[in-house]
């Protein structure tokens, strides 16, 4: 409690106010960035509101989530198992976030009309590409919402 007092410029007293324990803050921090997603991604439709261009869009804002919320990035660096077991519990929101913007953009692919897929494996595929491309950083990772749309529509 005295670091996170001392990043955030506050003391550990005025952080026991609010908060029982560092997990605690971890939670509230995690629910902060969580709750942004939702925004950020129908953001990134408004600007880029074309359909063909949807599934890039995406993918593009969940892998640059960390250049919008730096916090999350700092969280998972000091507490990867913290992360990690967050992004488990709420992989099904973030799921439901996704296909719902993805949606109109997919649903009219004959892998998804035929049944070889589904708007929410599409989702969930690009949480976990969007996830790994924002603790793993390489110079692919801004070309993967265009490979994703290009094998879907294969």
């Amino acid at each position: 409690m005295a670091g996170i007092g001392r990043e955030a410029g506050v003391s550990r007293r005025t952080l026991y106010r609010y908060f029982n324990n560092r997990e605690d803050v971890l939670e509230a921090i995690a629910e902060h960035v969580g709750g942004t997603y939702s925004r950020i991604i129908e953001d990134a439709i408004a600007a880029v509101p074309e359909l063909d261009r949807r599934v890039d869009v995406v993918l593009s804002t969940t892998v640059h989530y960390g250049d919008h919320h730096p916090a999350a990035v700092a969280v998972f660096q000091m507490e990867p198992g913290f992360t990690l077991q967050f992004l488990q519990s709420t992989l099904a929101h973030y799921v439901d976030v996704i296909a719902t913007a993805i949606e109109p953009a997919v649903a009219s692919l004959d892998v998804v009309r035929r049944g070889g897929v589904t708007v929410d494996q599409i989702a969930e595929i690009i949480i976990r590409l969007g996830v790994s491309g924002f603790m793993l950083d390489s110079d692919e990772r801004e070309s993967l919402g265009a490979v994703l749309t290009q094998l879907l529509h294969a």
